[in-house]
């Protein structure tokens, strides 16, 4: 219970931070208008939503053993360069998988429930802007 917590809690402020730097990058201090303002803090939250979401979803391929022929490969091709290159640890691709099956997979899904809270609050701040006349155009 105690990780879990610490897991939502670290991801939740690394998001929130990438959030808050987009928004800042932005120029959010800068405008007084409602709309614009709804609008950074829509792009802050949908773009780090979007790339915890996906970082879940590359934590998911990876559990599902989607890399493992590219990393079984590569500890192949850099044996060759030791002083003893049959010297390795799997002989076969068969044995690195069952080795690979046996350790314990990665969690993920705590990734993916925040890039889509985050994503949630976009599309809050969202409907704002809409309400807020956030169809006018504007150039800087």
């Amino acid at each position: 219970m105690k990780k879990t917590i610490l897991e939502y809690s670290i991801s939740t402020g690394i998001c929130a931070l990438l959030a808050f730097l987009i928004m800042v990058i932005g120029g959010i201090f800068v405008y007084e208008e409602q709309f614009r303002i709804y609008a950074l803090i829509c792009d802050g939250c949908f773009i780090s939503g979007i790339i915890f979401v996906c970082l879940g979803l590359l934590f998911f391929v990876y559990n599902n053993g989607f890399f493992d022929i590219l990393a079984y490969g590569f500890m192949r091709f850099f044996a060759m360069f030791k002083k003893n290159p049959r010297e390795v640890k799997y002989e076969t691709f068969y044995d690195y998988r069952v080795a690979k099956a046996e350790r314990p997979k990665a969690d993920f899904m705590y990734l993916i429930i925040v890039g889509v809270v985050f994503i949630a609050v976009s599309i809050i701040f969202l409907i704002l802007w809409d309400q807020a006349g956030g169809n006018i155009t504007y150039s800087e």
